[in-house]
Protein backbone atom coordinates (compact mmCIF):
# COMPACT_ATOMS: atom_id res chain seq x y z
CA UNK A 1 0.00 0.00 0.00
CA UNK A 2 1.39 3.40 -1.01
CA UNK A 3 0.31 6.70 0.55
CA UNK A 4 1.67 10.23 0.94
CA UNK A 5 2.38 11.44 4.49
CA UNK A 6 4.02 14.80 3.64
CA UNK A 7 3.62 17.16 0.71
CA UNK A 8 5.08 20.54 1.53
CA UNK A 9 7.52 23.24 0.47
CA UNK A 10 11.01 23.02 1.92
CA UNK A 11 12.54 26.51 1.96
CA UNK A 12 16.30 26.99 1.64
CA UNK A 13 18.70 29.82 0.82
CA UNK A 14 18.13 29.33 -2.91
CA UNK A 15 14.33 29.32 -2.82
CA UNK A 16 12.06 26.36 -2.17
CA UNK A 17 11.66 22.76 -3.24
CA UNK A 18 8.56 20.69 -3.07
CA UNK A 19 9.16 17.87 -0.58
CA UNK A 20 6.92 14.84 -0.82
CA UNK A 21 7.28 11.79 1.38
CA UNK A 22 5.30 8.68 0.68
CA UNK A 23 5.25 5.31 2.35
CA UNK A 24 5.52 2.41 -0.07
CA UNK A 25 5.27 -0.84 1.86
CA UNK A 26 8.37 -1.07 4.06
CA UNK A 27 10.19 1.84 2.43
CA UNK A 28 9.76 5.58 2.31
CA UNK A 29 10.17 7.57 -0.88
CA UNK A 30 11.42 11.13 -0.42
CA UNK A 31 11.02 13.35 -3.46
CA UNK A 32 12.73 16.74 -3.60
CA UNK A 33 10.90 18.34 -6.50
CA UNK A 34 11.45 16.57 -9.78
CA UNK A 35 15.23 16.49 -9.44
CA UNK A 36 16.02 14.10 -6.59
CA UNK A 37 14.42 11.01 -5.05
CA UNK A 38 15.52 8.79 -2.16
CA UNK A 39 14.03 5.38 -1.44
CA UNK A 40 14.93 4.38 2.11
CA UNK A 41 14.18 1.75 4.72
CA UNK A 42 13.20 2.56 8.30
CA UNK A 43 16.80 2.08 9.46
CA UNK A 44 18.10 4.40 6.74
CA UNK A 45 15.47 7.04 7.65
CA UNK A 46 16.59 6.77 11.29
CA UNK A 47 20.22 7.24 10.23
CA UNK A 48 19.30 10.31 8.16
CA UNK A 49 17.29 11.72 11.07
CA UNK A 50 20.30 11.31 13.40
CA UNK A 51 22.58 13.03 10.89
CA UNK A 52 20.16 15.94 10.50
CA UNK A 53 19.68 16.22 14.28
CA UNK A 54 23.45 16.30 14.90
CA UNK A 55 23.81 18.94 12.19
CA UNK A 56 21.02 21.02 13.74
CA UNK A 57 22.71 20.84 17.15
CA UNK A 58 26.05 21.90 15.65
CA UNK A 59 24.40 24.91 13.98
CA UNK A 60 22.80 25.84 17.29
CA UNK A 61 26.15 25.64 19.10
CA UNK A 62 27.78 27.78 16.41
CA UNK A 63 25.05 30.39 16.77
CA UNK A 64 25.42 30.38 20.56
CA UNK A 65 29.19 30.80 20.25
CA UNK A 66 28.74 33.70 17.81
CA UNK A 67 26.20 35.43 20.06
CA UNK A 68 28.47 34.94 23.09
CA UNK A 69 31.45 36.42 21.23
CA UNK A 70 29.37 39.41 20.10
CA UNK A 71 28.11 40.06 23.63
CA UNK A 72 31.59 39.67 25.10
CA UNK A 73 32.93 42.23 22.61
CA UNK A 74 30.15 44.65 23.63
CA UNK A 75 30.94 44.22 27.33
CA UNK A 76 34.67 44.69 26.75
CA UNK A 77 34.05 47.80 24.61
CA UNK A 78 31.82 49.29 27.32
CA UNK A 79 34.47 48.53 29.98
CA UNK A 80 37.20 50.09 27.86
CA UNK A 81 35.03 53.15 27.29
CA UNK A 82 34.45 53.54 31.04
CA UNK A 83 38.18 53.16 31.71
CA UNK A 84 39.03 55.79 29.10
CA UNK A 85 36.42 58.15 30.54
CA UNK A 86 37.78 57.64 34.06
CA UNK A 87 41.35 58.30 32.88
CA UNK A 88 40.27 61.48 31.07
CA UNK A 89 38.48 62.80 34.16
CA UNK A 90 41.63 62.29 36.26
CA UNK A 91 43.56 64.66 34.05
Amino acid sequence: MTYTIHDTKLHHDGGAHNLEVEVDGEQAVLRFGASFTLRMTEAQIDELRNILYDTSRELSVNQGNRLYAERLAEVEAARDSRLNLAQCSEV
